[in-house]
Parts: structure tokens; sequence; C-alpha cells
């Protein structure tokens, strides 16, 4: 696994990260979400909606910095205060134990029937007699028994001759989180325009563990409506979580996931642009391949390029050697390239495989947005 590489302008970024599935702990986070507003561009403040929780409550402070980032990253902008705003969002939260008595079957393990039948007969045998010389020879007599004794030895069989259950405490937390928006330029009705309800079920207990994952997972969401129960798998490790903690995603020089055409689809997933992110002398562009199973083998092409109005720029990774064969993995791999050109002043951008020759061949992203 490659390590993560801290630059000095505040964003880091790294060459490969394999992020497999099943590695560290995991948060899910479902959410119902309602309505049909546009947030981008517009001003909010955050306010309890537990009359029995103080809006200057410090717990009510840390959780709402994390929703007002995912709302931030969504394109809106706090405000100064509460009468200056264009939403008034009313927030509460919680935690539940959700602790129950399971049944759960046990199997009992005793004989079947038989396994095997075995017969042994032992013979034991005596002879007694007499002797005597007369000259040269030997003359006697002898008496002789025998007596015969047979074993019988039965092998049972073992297996499940049925099932008992046992009774055990399952303890199963429930943390919760309640977003209301309104419109806060008419206060004489004060319509609803949105809202969220989010949970996340673990066996976790501590809801400032469980809070930044359920507020990342919200993140785009909020005006939305979900149609049905959306939910979102985010692993402690996930690369991309802490991108957006460190407020490197949000940074005005990186586009995220751009719009582009691809032939990158393949039968256990897809390799696409997670982002670019476009500096004074060089140009990264980060790769997200998903799916794959232990045993799947792929490999990139002998080059990347990108390439801007016909004229084309080799990526190197420090830690991919182009052309090798990955293998053995599964999950999410990131990998980020790094180009020798700036961007800054181009809306659309190609990038391509190319065999030894120069010879475009494999994947491609075409036409990527980057403005």
């Amino acid at each position: 696994m490659a390590c993560v590489s801290f630059i000095s302008c505040g964003a880091f970024w790294h060459s490969s990260v394999n992020l497999s599935n099943g590695h560290g702990t995991s948060f899910v986070t479902e959410w119902n979400s309602y309505g049909n507003y546009n947030i981008k561009g517009k001003t909010f403040y955050i306010i309890s909606a537990d009359s029995t929780v103080s809006s200057r409550d410090l717990e009510f402070k840390e959780f709402s910095l994390l929703i007002e980032k995912a709302l931030v990253y969504s394109g809106a902008t706090k405000a100064h205060n509460l009468l200056s705003a264009d939403m008034c969002i009313l927030m509460d939260y919680g935690i539940s134990d959700e602790s129950y008595i399971a049944e759960i079957p046990v199997p009992v393990w005793g004989e079947t029937g038989i396994s095997s039948i075995q017969t042994i007969t032992k013979i034991r045998s005596n002879v007694s007699g007499n002797a005597y010389a007369i000259g040269n020879s030997v003359y006697g007599d002898g008496f002789g028994n025998s007596k015969a004794t047979t074993t019988t030895i039965v092998t049972p069989s073992y297996g499940v001759t049925g099932y008992t259950t046992v009774s055990k405490k399952i303890t199963e937390f429930c943390a919760y989180v309640n977003l209301y928006a309104y419109d806060n330029m008419n206060r004489e009705n004060l319509d609803m325009i949105w809202k969220i309800n989010a949970y996340s079920t673990g066996s976790s207990d501590q809801l400032r563990i469980i809070m930044p994952y359920m507020a990342y997972s919200l993140r785009g969401e909020f005006g939305k409506s979900s149609k049905e129960t959306a939910s979102e798998v985010v692993f402690e490790s996930d690369y991309m979580y802490k991108l957006y903690y460190e407020d490197y995603l949000s940074q005005s020089n990186v586009v995220l996931w751009p719009e582009c055409k691809s032939n990158t689809q393949y039968s256990y997933g897809s390799i696409d642009i997670a982002f670019i992110e476009k500096r004074i002398d060089k140009t990264f562009v980060c790769l997200v391949k998903t799916g794959g199973g232990y045993g799947y083998l792929y490999a990139f092409g002998p080059k990347i390029v990108l390439n801007i109005n016909g004229e084309e720029y080799d990526g190197y990774c420090s830690r991919y050697t182009l052309g090798e064969k990955i293998w053995n993995e599964s999950g999410t791999r990131y990998f980020t390239f790094e180009f020798p050109i700036n961007i800054s002043n181009v809306d659309t951008i190609d990038i391509y495989e190319t065999d030894k020759k120069g010879k475009k061949k494999g994947f491609a992203w075409s036409n990527i947005k980057v403005e």
C-alpha cells in the first residue's frame, strides 16, 4: 500500500492506494430526503430543533459544524446571523440503544447410526505330553486343544441429531440526525423547503465517532428528494473521506468527478476520474478503480497521455510502473498521474492510454470538462 504525500500548499495526493472492502471499520448511513430546492449560492444558519438543547451547547456546535461543512461543500454559504440567512435549518440528533434478545440455534451433536461393524476371531492353542528315549529313538505322547474367541466391534457414526437454542443479548445503537430547512426570507409563512432524516445503526455508542461519517454521506443531498431510502458505506480509511475533511476537495483548483465520456466500464466495475488538480506548472489526475475480485488481473498501458488540442503530454505515476500487471486485490484503488502542463486556461482535455509506439489503445477519457 502506498503512503500519502503531503505538499506544502496544504493539499495532498498519492500515487496509488489500495482500499479494499472489509479493511477497517465501515459506517453505513441511510437517509430519506425530501424537497426540490437548489441550495447552491444560498446562505444558511443552523439552530437547534430540540427545546432541551441550546444552539450554544458545545456538543451542538461540534455537530452543526459537521453539517455546515457538508452544506458548504454542496455550494451553500453560512450566513453571519439568522436574520440574513436564506435558509433557517433546524437540527436535532441523538443515539438510542436498540438492544434485544436473540434466540440463536445451536446444533446438538450425537450418534446418528452405525459407521462400521468389524468382527475379530482369536484362536488360542495348548499342547502337552511326555517324551522318553530308548536307544537312539525318542518316544512319547501328546495332547492338544484350542479355543476360538470372536469379538464384534460396532463403530457408531456421529452428526447433528437436532437443534436447541440459546439466548444472546444483541446490542445495537441507532444514531440519527434530522434537518429541517425553512424559507427564512418568508418569515410570515416559514414554508419548509427541504428536509433530511438520516440514521446509522451499528455497535458503536459514540455519537462523536459516527456523526462525521453521517455528515459526509449527506453531502450533495440537501434540497433533493431521494425518492426512497438511500444509503452509503464509508470506510474509516476511505481516501476521498480524508481529502474531504482536509478541505482539499473544496479548493477552487480542484475539479471533482468531472464530466466526460469514457470506455472504462468493465464487467466487474469501472475506472473513473475522481478529481483533477490544476497547478501552475503541472496537473494531477486521480483515477479510481472500483470492482475486481482477488485474482482479477489488469494493467494500464505503457503510456497514459493528456491531450490538449493535439499536443500530448506523458503522465507519470511515482508509485506505479505503467504496463505492469496488478492483481489479487478487490475493492477500490486510486492512482494519481502527474502531467507537466498547466490547464488553467483550458475548457476540456482528453486522457488516454497508448501502446509502446504511441498509438492510442485501451482506456480513454474524452471531452473532460475542467473549466
